[in-house]
């Protein structure tokens, strides 16, 4: 019987934006250190760099912008999404719920916020 590997492999498909922002950085990072002129370098190292940078990146919604992860890496913007505090959240709802004139209600924001979640989601 073979032993046993304590440590489970995972999927890529399981990670999540943050885990998969944290790897395209590590990778980014080391593919900077590496001398591709290098004649130590394994030649198919490179390449397969590459189709690791590609699979990660695959993004399964339709973006509107034209940055891929990669890029938003090399310029310090991290994607990951963004909580209110409950203390916030409560303002906000009393705030979006008073009746004021020319502002949206409190049910417009609601349904224009997830309006936006449907289009930017990244599950």
């Amino acid at each position: 019987m073979p032993p046993s590997d304590s440590r489970k492999k995972r999927k890529l498909s399981d990670l999540g934006a943050e885990d998969t922002n944290l790897l395209l950085s590590a990778l980014a990072t080391f593919q900077d250190t590496l001398d591709e002129d290098d004649e130590d370098l394994p030649a198919e190292l490179i390449p397969a760099l590459e189709k690791l940078r590609g699979k990660l990146e695959v993004v399964p919604h339709t973006s509107f912008s034209k940055a891929d992860p990669y890029t938003l890496n090399k310029v310090n913007i991290s994607a990951r999404p963004l909580y209110l505090c409950e203390e916030k959240r409560q303002e906000i709802e009393a705030t979006g719920k008073a009746a004021i004139t020319g502002a949206l209600s409190f049910d417009t924001t609601a349904e224009l916020v997830q309006l936006v979640r449907n289009h930017v989601s990244l599950t």
